[in-house]
């Protein structure tokens, strides 16, 4: 019986869920129906030590296991610090960089818009330009001097890691910080500064849907 004082018969059958208490003695349960007399049943409840009964099943079910019995009511964390483990708020700005409206694969690196300098993989986002257009830019990373070289039609660009500057035809161009390299090795750097020199490439920040948009 959940919530309701009754029960609904099926083919003359019914059952009901009796749930054991804390405090013996006896328990009534009456019976009554339309049409039908009646009917009664008494039962004793008497109190049952369960410490020893549980760890004997688990042997019995599981004799090759270590029983773990739960922990008492006065450890259990309430339910806003549980909340609070199970969902952490962001501390980024997250945001996507779609060529040509396909998503490369950033290997991990996630890219971010921090005041709308969009900041990720750059290497993916050169790599998938040059899948599209092979013949408008060519670059070059040298992870031993921290340099990103990139040639399109007359433009020659070079970043250096930890500078924040970008030399474009000798021009010093700035960035919005510094470029620096993952512990994997991954040279991450604001994509909005390089993209607008590939040939042909035009870049748009869609805040509608968080997303930098590079199309060829």
């Amino acid at each position: 019986m959940i919530r309701k004082p009754f029960v609904y018969a099926e083919c003359g059958t019914n059952r009901i869920l009796l749930r054991a208490g804390r405090i013996p003695g006896p328990v009534r349960i009456a019976f009554s129906a339309s049409g039908l007399p009646e009917a009664e049943i008494l039962l004793q409840m008497v109190p049952c030590n369960l410490a020893t009964l549980v760890p004997f099943c688990f042997r019995e079910l599981y004799p090759s296991q270590t029983p773990v019995y739960p922990a008492s009511e006065d450890t259990v964390l309430p339910v806003s610090e549980l909340d609070e483990l199970k969902y952490i708020l962001e501390t980024e700005n997250w945001c996507k960089v779609l060529v040509n409206g396909q998503e490369p694969d950033f290997r991990g690196v996630r890219a971010v818009n921090r005041n709308g300098a969009v900041w990720g993989n750059v290497l993916c986002i050169l790599e998938r330009m040059k899948q599209l257009a092979p013949d408008r830019l060519d670059y070059r990373w040298d992870p031993t001097a921290g340099i990103l070289s990139l040639t399109s039609g007359e433009n020659r660009i070079m970043a250096r890691i930890g500078e924040t500057h970008l030399l474009v035809n000798g021009q010093e161009s700035l960035m919005d910080g510094q470029p620096y390299v993952t512990e994997e090795g991954i040279p991450v750097m604001e994509i909005r500064a390089v993209a607008p020199f590939v040939q042909g490439a035009e870049s748009r920040l869609d805040e509608r849907i968080g997303a930098l948009r590079i199309n060829l």
